[in-house]
């Protein structure tokens, strides 16, 4: 959906507002869509939440910020951590065609992740934050040790010695816009001495011989790879911890089991996933066919009922 009138309309009253009315307005849009049911903001996603939807990556008014976390040696824990800049992206992104004034996206201190001990945060975003239209790209450095960007076709690494910001190319870029060059990258990360060690594997395709090889622009002299070690820190030290800690901020953290469900739930026909859902009495008032729209309800159900184990079990049965 490239145009909707009550969309860009909200869209333009979040881009004109301060700080502190950005947030409001934020607030009374997930209230609202909570209770129609109707998400104004983010109906020209809708394509991409009914792909999304499937792996469970749709985003909403009504979605908190989406994690996923990995055990680490030492006691740390890594969380994948993933920052919505889409809230006010459409048409008038590339209005100005000569590029003279790049249009600034706004993502809200909301999304800054809390800090957490021994938790490292990785955070993931479309727009790199010289393209944010707040001030908080300093507040991010201080909690997201590693942060991956995408929009810009081109590979690009920045640290300062407490983080590593990487941008991380394109594999199919438009072919029509100059300097066309797939690429791509992907990362090694662990914990050696209370250091965490990124390894990052930069690739680019050489047209000549028809293959990815190594970007040697990026990578250490002599070798195929780039490796930045920084020191973990309780950043923490110096701010009102207590604070931090005694709030609860609400994540959307994502179940391996929920994706396991949702998984063989995709595999299913229709009729199929009707027959197994039904041999349990709490899904006989869910529609199946759409699986789009039903998901989050049967996966909201499932947990309340201890039944997530058991549909998976009838499933494969």
């Amino acid at each position: 959906m490239k145009k909707s009138v009550p969309a860009y309309a909200v869209q333009k009253l979040l881009e004109e507002a301060d700080h502190n009315n950005f947030q409001r307005y934020l607030d009374i849009l997930k209230e609202e869509a909570k209770e129609t049911g109707k998400d104004v903001l983010y109906m020209p996603l809708k394509n991409y939440n009914e792909f999304s939807g499937k792996y469970m990556g749709n985003v909403s008014s009504v979605e908190d910020p989406w994690t996923y976390e990995i055990e680490m040696d030492g006691g740390y824990v890594l969380c994948l951590y993933g920052i919505n800049s889409t809230i006010i992206s459409n048409m008038d992104d590339h209005a100005d065609k000569e590029g003279k004034s790049l249009r600034k996206m706004r993502v809200g201190k909301h999304q800054i992740p809390m800090r957490r001990k021994k938790v490292i945060y990785m955070t993931m975003c479309h727009h790199p934050t010289d393209i944010w239209g707040e001030e908080i790209a300093q507040a991010l450095d201080e909690r997201a040790m590693v942060q991956l960007y995408g929009h810009k076709h081109v590979q690009t690494l920045e640290t300062n010695g407490k983080r590593v910001k990487i941008g991380t190319g394109a594999l199919q870029p438009d072919r029509r816009e100059a300097g066309w060059q797939p690429r791509y990258n992907f990362l090694s990360i662990g914990i050696c001495q209370d250091n965490l060690e990124i390894v990052l594997y930069p690739r680019i395709w050489d047209d000549t011989i028809q293959k990815f090889i190594a970007d040697e622009s990026i990578c250490d002299e002599g070798y195929h790879f780039k490796k930045i070690i920084l020191p973990i820190i309780d950043r923490r030290e110096g701010q009102n911890v207590a604070d931090e800690n005694s709030v609860q901020k609400k994540v959307r953290e994502t179940d391996d089991r929920k994706r396991k469900l949702v998984y063989k739930l995709w595999e299913l026909q229709p009729y199929q996933r009707g027959r197994v859902l039904r041999q349990f009495e709490v899904f006989r008032d869910i529609k199946f066919d759409d699986l789009n729209q039903s998901i989050e309800e049967i996966l909201r159900v499932a947990e309340k009922n201890n039944l997530i184990e058991k549909v998976i079990a009838a499933i494969e049965k």
